[in-house]
């Protein structure tokens, strides 16, 4: 036996795949593969729930690496269990599996195994099933499938509207919330954020104020109410993020770059952005904080340095499953193409950023002037037919399009 790694609490350990195969082909023997994997299944549900335990404190940030190291384990887990245990024994994980794949970038898992946990739910309870919902939700929200993830958020919702899992509640509402941003619905984010910040405030908790008062920062930010405003609540949460522990907020709910960004404030745009891409190295949430540092880069005059940036940020955002930003790295590589005198690469890949995209990241402010540039170089009717051939290209050809040196092989366009 090995040890394969440890941190201060825990050290873990391997078998050769020698002894593996070895002792697999005796419980195989013996007819004992089910017991062993039921033995399996409980000790990583029970790490699951001990995490869980912790959602609501910064203990949670110290279960993520523990977590991370038995990802494989968990898939096992709940591979195993879905379709032989009950309903209600493998939902009790739901709350913490949430919380895991949310913090770690990780939509395709919660997809995969949410759709799963939320079949022949009969006599689960509803905070259960909320919180296999809200996993569904989220990944359908990043994914960019807004149509599934304002039903499973607005059903997670309804679940726990009596009051008797508040937190569960919160969880819900900040989740339908992000739902409204991502398509405009910015009364509603505000809504959701307000009554959620209400319930923190009627149980207590501070730590679950963050998530609310982040949303409210988006909300002011992408509604064009005030920036003090969205910079206030956003600096607020921050702080709360910064004390739990909770380096994926910390990532995808900060806004302040952009803020300062809109205020002109570019030193702070800078800080703030290099700070949040630290953070997030690693995570899925990179390519969203890749994609907003690029932007701090294209506005500072620094061509090589965005293109190089939003490069990154789109690979990892394709790896991840992140299609809002790998939409909205896009876009940006639009932006430098504009600035580098590519109008028919930038068309090309303007055309293939609003596909997919969130409503936040067709900011009209952004595409109006650099596609009346386009128009401008290709003719309108030339314009319309590179965007919309942008608009069909696939994965593949899209990252070839976004991995190319533009100043080499577009140079005479």
């Amino acid at each position: 036996v090995f040890v394969s790694g440890s941190d201060s609490d825990v050290a873990r350990y391997r078998l050769p795949v020698i002894v593996r195969e070895y002792g697999l082909g005796h419980l195989r023997e013996q007819d004992r593969t089910a017991e062993a994997r039921d033995a399996h299944a409980r000790y990583i549900f029970d790490l699951i729930l001990q995490a869980t335990d912790t959602i609501s404190s910064p203990g949670f940030a110290d279960w993520i690496p523990r977590l991370s190291a038995v990802a494989p384990d968990i898939k096992a887990a709940l591979d195993w269990t879905l379709p032989r245990w009950p309903r209600s024994e493998t939902l009790r994980v739901a709350p913490g599996l949430l919380h895991f794949w949310y913090r770690t970038g990780n939509p395709v898992d919660a997809a995969k195994w949410g759709k799963a946990m939320i079949t022949e739910i009969e006599g689960v309870p509803n905070h259960l099933v909320a919180s296999a919902r809200s996993c569904v939700g989220f990944a359908a929200n990043v994914l960019g499938d807004e149509h599934e993830a304002l039903y499973q958020i607005e059903a997670a919702v309804a679940l726990v509207r009596d009051g008797a899992h508040q937190r569960t509640l919160i969880n819900a509402l900040w989740g339908r919330g992000h739902v409204a941003i991502q398509v405009g619905d910015f009364q509603t984010a505000h809504r959701c954020a307000t009554e959620a910040l209400a319930i923190c405030d009627d149980i207590g908790d501070p730590w679950l104020r963050a998530d609310p008062l982040a949303l409210l920062g988006f909300a002011f930010l992408f509604s064009g109410q005030s920036l003090d405003d969205a910079r206030r609540y956003s600096e607020e949460a921050q702080a709360l993020f910064r004390e739990f522990g909770d380096t994926a907020s910390q990532t995808v709910m900060n806004p302040l770059s952009v803020i300062a960004m809109r205020q002109r404030d570019l030193v702070a745009a800078e800080r703030y952005a290099l700070d949040v891409a630290a953070l997030a190295a690693g995570s899925g949430w990179e390519a969203a904080a890749l994609v907003n540092l690029a932007e701090v880069f294209l506005a500072q005059g620094r061509l090589d340095e965005a293109t190089s940036t939003l490069q990154r940020a789109v690979t990892r955002g394709l790896d991840a499953g992140l299609e809002n930003w790998f939409r909205m790295g896009l876009r940006d590589l639009g932006q430098v193409a504009v600035a580098r005198k590519t109008p028919r690469r930038a068309a090309l890949l303007f055309g293939a950023s609003r596909r997919n995209a969130p409503v936040y990241g067709l900011d009209p402010t952004i595409y109006e002037p650099m596609e009346a540039y386009c128009r401008g170089k290709l003719g309108d009717e030339q314009f319309t037919l590179v965007s919309q051939e942008g608009g069909r290209m696939g994965y593949e050809q899209l990252m070839e399009l976004a991995l190319d040196e533009p100043r080499d092989r577009l140079a005479s366009v």
